[in-house]
């Protein structure tokens, strides 16, 4: 239709996928944004976007796009929306193309490398807490416990 069905906060998950996949376009007008989750999402799920040529949008969008959905200031932005609107068939395929490019962000997507990142830094840590608490028979070169003797041993100077 010819007018807004849906703004603002959805609370459950699936009716706001529901909302997304009837989408056509969604627009950002942020001035501060860490990701843009709220876009990925729109476009994973089929909205043509209209960005700003800035915060994180350029990295998110593929460089061949950037043309068709960033723009640099309000005229811009009222220029290509008036040309989507009106040529909206012709940006299909890029449209879908968009859409297949931000599954990549998609949990399924990106759970297998994080479980493997989270488990890289909890062994790090691991290993890292075992060679601080070495056992103390084994403290130093020249350094070594027998029974409760102590002998350290001195090691000559040597220059790199």
């Amino acid at each position: 239709g010819d007018k807004i069905l849906q703004y603002g906060y959805v609370a459950a998950r699936a009716a706001y996928i529901d909302w997304l996949k009837r989408g056509a376009i969604v627009i950002s007008t942020a001035q501060h944004e860490n990701f843009g989750i709220s876009v990925v999402e729109a476009v994973r799920f089929g909205c043509f976007p209209l960005l700003p040529a800035r915060l994180a949008y350029p990295e998110i969008i593929p460089d061949h796009c950037h043309p068709h959905v960033l723009y640099h200031d309000q005229e811009a932005l009222v220029t290509q929306l008036h040309r989507l609107i009106d040529h909206y068939t012709d940006f299909q395929e890029l449209r879908v193309s968009l859409a297949n490019s931000m599954r990549r962000f998609a949990w399924d997507s990106v759970i297998d490398d994080y479980d493997r990142l989270l488990e890289t830094l909890a062994n790090r840590r691991m290993l890292k807490q075992k060679s601080t608490i070495q056992p103390i028979n084994s403290l130093a070169n020249g350094t070594a416990l027998s029974g409760n003797r102590l002998t350290i041993t001195p090691t000559p100077y040597s220059s790199f």
